[in-house]
């Protein structure tokens, strides 16, 4: 129903403009079209995929550092009528492709957002190339983002959307048509020992450069350049596109060795490798050595725990109980880190099978940063996890509102889809996670699963192996997926030698009990199936979130020892 509102929105604004500047009117046909619409429209209300974005206030008596210099430079170019002419010879056949967009996206709640101006932060260069400060780069994009994504009614693309454009050659002009964008922030980080300046560039999707600015400062102080930054986008966005303020800027980093810490962890927990992850701890641990009190270190260490728990050879709940204690050391000096809370959240659940502690934390995360497309994925997931799946779908959905697209999001929805059994969908969503991204190792294991679920073996197969070949041979959970599309497929041999090979590697590094479990499921052995499992409960294994609404553990729905699993972690 929200579709059709916002197609009936959108061609009510298109008429308008072609009746303002080209003094024309839509043709018949169109009329009835949109009359045809409006009679399916409640005359008021909203459903209840309605996009609320409250923005979060700092408090007014929150001084900016007074060490921040920053300096702006002119406009180069003003939004020009003459462009808004040529545009409004677009603005028929716009309205047409939104009403057809209702026609099959219909009840999915993407009008609200996607009628928001928009816009994408592309990776910033370093000045001289130096690869030692990538990680200072990498920061100054992330914290751009974060302040462009409180400003009420602007949409922001996320790094997952604009990252595989950096070593693309593509003119930026064009990412901002493909990514149908407002304007495109592009620029360059130079770090001089403490100080940074930040220079930056907004472009239109014709390539014509709307503004510039230069931000200099103390490298401590990135969070406060970029919230000036921030607030320059936005009102040149204003002029074209009507978005509310920013919210206040935000204070410099306390401690300038503790922040070049913490931007070091960033840096390598954006990677997810164990060796990246085990870095990404190390500068935690440091941040929080050289200031005791700053939170955001510990929300980086609680984050990286979480994803230590998967890629190391030691107990799992070794790794949740250090999540929680990071996780909550962090709120208990900033309670207001969205990040932190979904950090426990998911410590909760996965560690301590604690559903309510984890749905109250995950909340609390969406209610203090409802424009994190992550927070809602992982809050997506979570809902799957305890069956909710209409709730989790409309999450997913909401996720995709404010990055749709988004390779990451359109999976996560495929995963939400294909978790509640829903698997034309799922494979729908895949497949336009992989149109993005051909090489995405989740959007091909999703549509192995959506595969599999459908009795599609061959094209399971050639998913599964897709998605191994992308993650590498150390992949063992990939690994394990392919073992059971073998065995699905009547391919017991291969299967059994994948299986061998994981239990050999067992002796290397931790290999999860799950995986095992899921390849002996496939070959028909139940017992050894359930006796995997059980080891996996032994050490907490986060892959027992999945027990209830994975539909690969079907066969062993009713079997005493999966029932009685099902129990103990209150599923």
């Amino acid at each position: 129903m929200k579709e059709r509102t916002a197609a009936v929105s959108a061609y009510q604004r298109f008429t308008g403009l072609l009746a303002r500047e080209l003094d024309v009117g839509p043709d018949q046909e169109m009329r009835a079209m949109a009359e045809r619409l409006r009679e399916t429209v409640p005359a008021i209300g909203m459903d209840r995929l309605a996009f609320r974005d409250p923005i979060t206030e700092t408090p007014a008596n929150q001084p900016l550092s007074s060490a921040a210099a920053v300096r702006t430079e002119a406009r180069v170019v003003p939004p020009r009528r003459g462009r808004n002419l040529a545009r409004s010879s677009l603005g028929l056949f716009a309205a047409i492709a939104v009403l057809g967009l209702a026609s099959w996206r219909a009840g999915k709640g993407h009008g609200s957002v996607l009628d928001s101006p928009s816009v994408a932060v592309l990776p910033l260069e370093t000045v001289t190339g130096d690869t030692s400060q990538r990680y200072v780069a990498e920061g100054a994009q992330n914290a751009l983002i974060a302040e462009l994504s409180q400003i009420s009614s602007l949409r922001v693309i996320s790094r997952a959307s604009t990252d595989r454009y950096a070593a693309s050659g593509k003119p930026i002009s064009h990412i901002a048509r493909e990514l149908a964008l407002s304007g495109i922030v592009s620029g360059t980080v130079e770090r001089r020992n403490d100080k940074i300046e930040v220079r930056l560039r907004l472009v239109d999707p014709d390539g014509v450069q709307l503004w510039a600015g230069a931000y200099q400062g103390a490298v401590r102080e990135l969070p406060v350049l970029a919230a000036n930054a921030a607030g320059a986008v936005a009102e040149e966005l204003r002029a074209a596109g009507a978005v509310s303020a920013p919210r206040a800027k935000r204070r410099a980093e306390s401690d300038e060795k503790a922040f070049d810490a913490w931007l070091k962890g960033s840096y390598h927990a954006a990677r997810r490798t164990a060796t990246d992850i085990e870095r990404c701890i190390a500068f935690g641990n440091e941040a929080v050595a050289l200031d005791p009190l700053y939170a955001r270190g510990y929300d980086l260490l609680a984050q990286c725990y979480n994803l230590l728990s998967f890629v190391i050879d030691a107990p799992p709940k070794m790794m949740f109980d250090k999540a929680k204690a990071a996780s909550r050391r962090a709120l208990a000096l900033d309670d207001s880190l969205s990040s932190a809370h979904a950090a426990l959240a998911y410590a909760l659940a996965a560690g301590d099978w604690d559903w309510r502690g984890a749905e109250r934390e995950y909340r609390r995360a969406v209610e203090l940063d409802p424009r994190s497309q992550h927070v809602r994925q992982e809050f997506a997931f979570f809902l799957s996890w305890i069956g909710r799946h209409d709730d989790a779908i409309a999450e997913a959905h909401l996720a995709q509102q404010l990055d749709p697209t988004s390779p990451e999001t359109a999976q996560r929805a495929a995963a939400v889809y294909y978790l509640a059994s829903r698997n034309d969908e799922a494979i729908a969503e895949a497949k336009r996670a992989l149109a993005i991204d051909p090489d995405y190792m989740f959007g091909w294991e999703r549509l192995h699963w959506a595969y599999a679920a459908k009795g599609m073996t061959r094209d399971a197969v050639t998913a599964a192996e897709q998605a191994a070949r992308i993650a590498g041979p150390n992949d063992t959970r990939r690994r394990a997926f392919v073992a059971h599309a073998y065995a699905s497929a009547g391919r017991r041999a291969e299967a059994e030698a994948i299986l061998k090979e994981l239990l050999d590697r067992r002796r290397e590094t931790y290999v999860s009990p799950i995986a095992i479990a899921a390849v002996y499921v496939g070959l028909g052995d139940k017992p050894n199936a359930l006796a995997w499992l059980e080891r996996a409960y032994e050490v907490h294994d986060g892959g027992l979130v999945l027990l209830a609404s994975f539909p690969l553990w079907a066969p062993l729905h009713g079997a005493p020892g999966y029932e009685s699993l099902r129990r103990r972690i209150k599923l």
